[in-house]
């Protein structure tokens, strides 16, 4: 029977079983998003993360709310990976929470998997792409969506934050566009306007 571990420190019980792992929030704040992960009696590690930021556009109520549980039982997809042999991992012995960021913007946990630079670097590509939607400046917005340097800005910052800002500054800037074609500079301002309640990411004490 695998352990399960969640973050009792932050209010936050992890659940379930590793292939129906069930996230409670016994905190006072929203959950906007989640990693967990299973690690084997070898130690060779997976995590999952579940990030819920981006219905916040629509729904300004979206996560899991103070109280509530949630099982990802059903969207939980796992890769077949197999050895060489053929044969699938070996099962789970651990799962544990790395992190959690609640809706005050604040994450927490060991943050193992560098959660942390992942979502910060994916809402600075929003926020660059918002301002240029702001600015009017649709011709730097092309040269980003087709995948071209000269739009967007340099970086520092570890490789997990490269990696995860120059796939997210795409992908928004091609959104952008799409929106633009059918709704007009208005709709795309519309929606730049509808993330500007994305939080602010920080660290807090584990």
């Amino acid at each position: 029977m695998a352990q399960m571990i969640g973050l009792p420190q932050a209010e936050v019980i992890l659940a379930g079983t590793p292939t129906a792992p069930v996230v409670i929030n016994n905190s006072s704040h929203w959950i906007l998003a989640y990693t967990f992960v299973d690690q084997d009696a070898a130690g060779h590690v997976r995590p999952h993360t579940y990030d819920m930021i981006g219905q916040l556009r629509n729904n300004p109520r979206a996560g899991i709310a103070p109280g509530v549980s949630s099982s990802e039982a059903q969207s939980l997809v796992r890769p077949q990976i197999r050895d060489a042999r053929g044969a699938p991992p070996p099962p789970p012995t651990q799962v544990f929470l790395d992190s959690v960021l609640f809706d005050n913007g604040v994450l927490v946990g060991p943050d193992r998997t560098n959660s942390f630079d992942a979502i910060t670097a994916r809402l600075q590509a929003q926020k660059d792409v918002n301002l240029a939607v702001e600015a009017g400046a649709w011709s730097k917005l092309q040269q980003i969506a087709d995948g071209g340097s000269a739009g967007a800005p340099a970086l520092a910052g570890s490789e997990i934050y490269q990696r995860n800002y120059r796939q997210r500054i795409v992908i928004a800037a091609t959104e952008m566009l799409r929106v633009r074609e059918r709704t007009g500079d208005a709709g795309a301002l519309k929606l730049a306007a509808s993330m500007a309640v994305y939080p602010t990411i920080t660290r807090g004490q584990n």
